[in-house]
């Protein structure tokens, strides 16, 4: 595969497959709730959800709304324009709820895994590597790209380049869009990459890149997918809340279970990876019963501050409402 073809296949994000899985339902009665998302195989319990029409069973009507960045769907939450979002933990929302803005974790929806494509991996250069990269140590003063400042990407570089002894002051930072990055890893311009998540692994297609350690081998158990509600839901009934988390957890269930959303397939092949493949790596990292850990959620916050990137340190009780996701496990238990 030449380096155009791949870089083509590691930026799709499968908008299509995504557009091809929005609700439009005529139905009276029911509350429109508008979900922000961004395209990636663990939005598939939302998706299970809306095809069993489990929200359409607690009066719901799902309308998703794609976004390419989880920090772009914060101020959408924030400001009432969203209901809710399916994000990853990110300093965007550290800062919005030390800033005082009504936003809430209700729900953890991943771990972050080993599995279901390459996310948080550090890949090298094969010319600067040669002996492949399995110590750390050997990206001191090399030059390193992350995604940008201020986001899980770097967070993940510093948890790795701390469990080598080392800093990010150790290595030179240059940040770089990820496919602009792996062009510039292809072109011999950078040392390594810290990837946020790649759907096709580089070493498959190309000897010019090694892969590295994966933030996953250190904290496999990690959460770094939740959702998040903003005003209208925190503020609201709480049962409409609840409705939307029973459904999303009943859908998550059975995802784990076996069934595959439609739009599942579509996206896997969108992105050139056969949907089998697909299908059999990515179940593992969902959170079932959307059980909240806090030390996970702390390990970041802590890391935000210390980084400077957030001034205030919110307090856990402001960033985590468990009111929502309590009631929605009696409800389900209730169902058993």
């Amino acid at each position: 595969m030449n380096r155009r073809s791949f870089l083509r296949r590691s930026a799709s994000v499968g908008a299509a497959a995504f557009a091809a899985c929005r609700r439009q339902d005529s139905n009276s009665g029911l509350r429109l709730l508008n979900v922000a998302i961004t395209p990636r195989t663990s939005m598939s319990g939302l998706f299970v959800a809306v095809e069993r029409g489990y929200f359409e069973e607690g009066g719901l009507q799902i309308e998703t709304h794609p976004v390419n960045r989880s920090p772009q769907s914060i101020p959408l939450v924030a400001a009432g324009k969203m209901d809710a979002a399916l994000p990853s933990i990110n300093t965007a929302l550290v800062n919005a709820v030390a800033k005082g803005a009504r936003l809430a974790i209700v729900a953890a929806r991943q771990t972050l895994g080993a599995v279901c494509g390459r996310s948080n991996t550090i890949f090298g250069s094969a010319a600067t590597f040669p002996e492949g990269l399995s110590d750390l140590r050997q990206l001191r003063g090399k030059k390193v790209s992350i995604s940008g400042r201020q986001t899980f990407t770097e967070f993940s570089l510093d948890v790795l380049l701390g469990s080598a002894g080392m800093t990010s002051d150790d290595v030179e930072i240059v940040p770089l869009k990820q496919a602009e990055a792996i062009a510039a890893i292809y072109g011999g311009r950078i040392d390594a990459l810290m990837a946020s998540y790649l759907r096709v692994d580089p070493t498959d297609v190309s000897e010019r890149f090694v892969r590295g350690p994966q933030l996953a081998d250190l904290i496999p158990d990690l959460q770094r997918g939740f959702i998040v509600f903003g005003p209208t839901l925190l503020d609201g009934d709480v049962a409409v809340g609840a409705n939307f988390l029973e459904a999303y957890l009943r859908g998550a269930a059975d995802f784990i279970d076996g069934y595959i959303p439609q739009f599942f397939d579509d996206l896997a092949r969108a992105e050139g990876v056969e949907p089998s493949v697909a299908r059999a790596q990515c179940r593992d990292l969902m959170v079932e019963g959307g059980v909240i850990d806090r030390k996970s959620i702390q390990r970041f916050v802590d890391w935000t501050v210390q980084r400077g990137y957030c001034s205030q340190r919110p307090g856990l009780d402001q960033l985590v409402d468990e009111r929502f996701v309590n009631r929605a496990q009696l409800r389900l238990r209730s169902r058993a």
